[in-house]
């Protein structure tokens, strides 16, 4: 595979922060968000646990066809808000 794509050795900050301001500065991709509550019983116990799910309204996929995921943990305090512009970030 002589054609496929291999990252560049080196980027100067100038690089970076250009590439950094083209993308944030792309136009949102629209996002879905919707909300998924289930129930584990384990050690005698009902454990709730509620998760948040935002994917793209048009899902893109690899060149293989498969689709891609992320997984995110807010570490244990609080609860997912912390996690929610990082997690909005990633799916637009």
């Amino acid at each position: 595979m002589s054609d496929a794509w291999h990252p560049p050795e080196f980027l100067s900050a100038e690089e970076v922060i250009a590439a950094s301001k083209e993308l944030l500065g792309a136009p949102d991709i629209p996002v879905t968000e919707s909300e998924d509550v289930f129930r584990i019983n384990e050690v005698g116990l009902e454990w709730d646990i509620g998760t948040m799910i935002y994917e793209p309204v048009r899902q893109q996929h690899t060149a293989s066809g498969a689709a891609i995921g992320v997984f995110l943990l807010h570490g244990g305090s609080g609860d997912f808000r912390a996690m929610e512009p990082f997690a909005r970030l990633i799916a637009s």
